[in-house]
């Protein structure tokens, strides 16, 4: 598998993705940990919708994006 921090670049490159990775799993990011701004469900799915136009069901895997970048969310703020 690999993974891409797509929630934070928007998934912009999910179609070159989904040309070029056609022998591995692929796991995208559809939660942004630069901000504390809690992404709304349909904003998830819309994600995930816009990955399934490039990438197969069956070799999708959705996740975080890496969340290095900050100091770390709140639990709080992650509930």
């Amino acid at each position: 598998m690999i993974t891409f921090e797509s929630s934070a670049s928007g998934g912009i490159d999910l179609e070159a993705i989904g040309k070029i990775i056609t022998e591995k799993k692929v796991s995208i990011g559809v939660v942004d940990h630069h901000t504390l701004q809690v992404e709304r469900p349909e904003e998830v799915a819309n994600q995930i919708r816009a990955a399934l136009k490039h990438i197969p069901a069956e070799r999708l895997m959705v996740s975080s994006d890496c969340g290095m970048g900050r100091e770390g969310m709140s639990r709080r703020h992650a509930f």
